[in-house]
């Protein structure tokens, strides 16, 4: 697309247009879905209307007559939704999609071509027309007709040059964010955030040079130590400390959270269901956690390729999640989280589970492998193979042996791993694991044997040496298991010589005890649990640039990538958690189990309960127990001597209701007679002579349910583990390492009989 001289800000014009749009539309895509789950929130309404009204504005002042007609007719239409005329469903969610990828076509003729032209969008306005009540639609066929455009006034009289210009030029230039009900009424006109928009090219070209920076430091570091002149010295101190600064800050530039690449999910999940009569839906925790920026694009089609993977091949069609007991509607979770230096992101799904059985003779039947040589691999291996698929049939979605072959040969090419848990009829984990940078990180510099290796310090808890005698008498055998007793428990301990001897040949053994003279052991953070890397000597801690492994030495477990040192010799990084694995006996603490997502069975009744703020209260025979916080109206302690008999229940007066009273008690003890008032002396009655009482609101009702205690009020991660014990209970999970009973409060409420006094009561 070209321009004479003169029209240089239109191109420029364009460019915003562009850029701008594309990210909005990203947003109106994710705010769609969720409209579609809750047609009243009107905070999403706005934000979708806002950026089709923007577009529209945009569009008619640079002259792409098409893309200006489609927003505009979807600006009708929101208005409409908006006023409450017209009520959401999935009809007008269809449209509204269909017109976010019209939007984003006619950007990309635009793009290419510099015009809108070829483009005909009249079946689509026809629709979104169509959709508003006649009523309305007579109205809009009135409106006046609007002005010929004007021809783009040329560069010196235009009042957009100025704004483009000082936009490109890094000024003050606040972006318009325009709300307009009617365009005859006044906009409203917020200012957003100051922002400088800058080429990511730049970034990533600095980034390198910071990284030769950081050899050149740590090489003038090394050459200071040995010279040992006074003003070198401090003249290396404040270079380090620059480096240091400019690293942290750029680092720090390029992070983003991982959230902003995840919100073409819930899109992507919706289509996938309709293509393949499958109802999902799909649940994302740890939006927040923050990668490199390079990382986040390079691990979004591994994403979407194991999300495909999912819907096609984990979760079942309704009828058969039905005969298997399961709920009709499948779940696709995703999460991400820091883990150990590195950043582990999940996809799980509920569905049918990966069948060694079926794997294995897929195998075969595609002539991967041999009779033979079956038996040499797990099934997780043969379905990372090239062209291997277990589906009868190519589909739109997947069947053509490309996928889970490209996502881990992408996630290894990223210095990353990728670990696949699978239990037939609950469904199957994928856990990627990639560095927070590709670039540079902190270390910690160790020799084992003749041979010096980087630990990445964010698995790190301290560092302890043993001397002499203590040396000699503080490493104890436990079933042949070397362990050592810090600060009076037990410390598993992994001699990194052992592994590297018998892994990469290197010459070291492990040591005899009884001639140790000194130990340098490395505590760190391992799947929850503390593990000691013994080592022959500690050198420096060093902020090294991560170099990639060649394809020889890559395939070793607990290699994270290499580095060049200050002396210009290199090390290999290694990862902690690849050697714990790699240890006999060694084993994730339970507690990291648990935080897995594999386990969804009871996540599916919980309604995705995964960080979510509890109340914890005490119940009945001291039980603690826990409801969701979003289900509680208010916690109040009300006066015993209010209580009132009235027919059947025990009522009070609250505010301006008479709100009846439920004892969970009396629930747990006599489920048959749930609304018995228990003795007074049975009764939690405080010393103010109150009792504690969760009030729940169920369909214009207020409910008080009388407890035993207030606890505490908690936000954490949940996974609900085990069936129902008895009725008013889902299940229990491990909150701050105490076993807490779920109450199933709508379960509960919801068989209830609530016909008796319900005059007395309004919402």
């Amino acid at each position: 697309m070209a321009y004479t001289d003169d029209e240089k800000w239109m191109k420029e014009a364009v460019e915003v247009l562009i850029s701008e749009t594309a990210e909005a539309l990203v947003q109106v895509d994710f705010e769609l879905i969720e409209l579609e789950r809750n047609p009243k929130d009107q905070s999403g309404i706005n934000t979708i209307f806002r950026a089709f009204h923007t577009t529209k504005g945009n569009a008619d002042s640079l002259g792409f007559n098409q893309l200006k007609l489609l927003t505009h007719a979807a600006e009708n239409l929101l208005d409409e939704v908006r006023a409450g005329k017209l009520v959401i469903d999935s009809s007008i969610i269809d449209t509204l999609l269909n017109v976010v990828d019209a939007v984003r076509s006619s950007l990309a003729m635009i793009e290419e071509k510099g015009h809108d032209t070829d483009q005909d969008w009249s079946s689509i306005i026809t629709t979104l027309n169509h959709l508003i009540p006649e009523k309305s639609a007579a109205n809009i066929r009135e409106e006046k007709k609007p002005q010929p455009r004007k021809k783009a006034v040329p560069a010196a009289k235009s009042p957009k040059k100025k704004t483009i210009k000082q936009k490109k030029e890094g000024k003050k230039a606040a972006s318009l964010d325009v709300v307009a009900k009617d365009e005859n009424k006044k906009s409203e006109v917020q200012l957003g955030e100051k922002t400088l928009r800058v080429n990511a090219s730049i970034l990533d070209n600095l980034m390198d040079q910071v990284g030769e920076l950081v050899l050149a430091r740590n090489e003038i570091l090394q050459l200071v130590s040995q010279l040992n002149h006074d003003g070198f010295t401090q003249a290396s101190h404040h270079l380090n400390s620059a480096t240091a600064e400019l690293q942290e800050g750029l680092m720090r530039a390029r992070l983003q959270a991982v959230g902003k690449s995840w919100v073409t999910f819930p899109r992507l999940v919706r289509d996938l269901s309709a293509a393949s009569g499958k109802k999902i839906r799909i649940f994302m925790e740890g939006e927040e956690t923050e990668l490199d920026r390079t990382l986040i694009e390079a691990i979004h089609d591994p994403l979407v390729h194991l999300i495909r993977n999912a819907s096609d091949h984990g979760i079942e069609l309704p009828g058969e999640r039905k005969k298997m007991g399961k709920p009709q509607e499948g779940k696709i979770f995703i999460r991400a989280y820091h883990d150990a230096g590195q950043v582990s992101i999940e996809v799980a799904d509920d569905g049918a589970g990966i069948n060694p059985d079926k794997v294995r003779k897929a195998a075969l039947d595609l002539d991967l492998i041999d009779e033979e040589q079956l038996s040499q691999v797990s099934e997780n291996e043969i379905i990372m193979w090239p062209g291997f698929s277990t589906a009868g049939r190519v589909s739109e979605i997947s069947g053509r042996g490309v996928g889970l072959d490209i996502v881990q040969t992408n996630i290894e090419r990223l210095g990353g791993s990728i670990d696949v848990h699978s239990e037939i009829g609950k469904g199957t984990t994928f856990r990627l694991k990639v560095p927070l940078t590709l670039a540079i990180l902190s270390a910690l510099i160790v020799i084992s044997g003749q041979n010096r290796y980087a630990i990445p310090r964010t698995t790190l808890l301290e560092l302890v040496r043993l001397e002499g005698e203590e040396a000699r008498s503080g490493i104890e055998y436990i079933q042949g298991t070397p362990v050592h007793r810090l600060r009076g428990k037990l410390l598993r301990l992994i001699f990194l010589s052992d592994i590297l001897n018998t892994q990469i040949g290197d010459q070291s053994h492990a040591p005899d005890v009884n001639e140790l003279e000194s130990v340098n052991i490395v505590v760190s953070q391992v799947s929850g649990r503390q593990i000691g890397f013994v080592v022959d000597e500690i050198i420096d801690n060093l902020d090294i640039v991560v170099k990639p492994l060649s394809r020889h030495i890559k395939a070793i477990p607990f290699l994270a990538g290499a580095t060049v040192l200050g002396d210009g010799k290199s090390a290999l990084i290694l990862d902690v958690n690849g050697l714990a694995q790699n240890a006999v006996g060694f084993q994730p603490s339970e507690e990291h189990k648990q935080s897995s997502i594999v386990s969804l069975s009871k996540q599916v009744q919980m309604e995705s309960l995964d960080k979510r703020n509890l109340f914890i209260f005490e119940g009945p025979n001291k039980v603690t127990m826990a409801v969701p916080l979003d289900l509680v109206s208010r916690i109040e302690k009300i006066p015993y001597s209010n209580i009132v008999r009235t027919g059947v229940r025990n009522m009070v007066q609250y505010r301006d209701v008479i709100m009846p009273l439920l004892f969970l008690s009396s629930f747990f003890s006599d489920p048959c007679n749930p609304w018995r008032c228990p003795p007074e002396n049975e009764l939690p009655i405080s010393e103010e002579g109150t009792l504690p009482v969760l009030v729940y609101a169920h369909k214009g009702c207020l409910i008080g349910v009388v407890i035993n205690d207030i606890l505490d009020v908690v936000e954490t991660d949940i996974t609900i583990q085990g069936a129902k014990d008895h009725d008013g209970v889902l299940g229990t999970a491990v909150v701050r390492n105490e076993i807490v009973e779920f109450l199933d409060l709508k379960g509960i409420v919801a068989g209830l009989d609530l016909s008796t006094d319900q005059t007395a009561l309004t919402g």
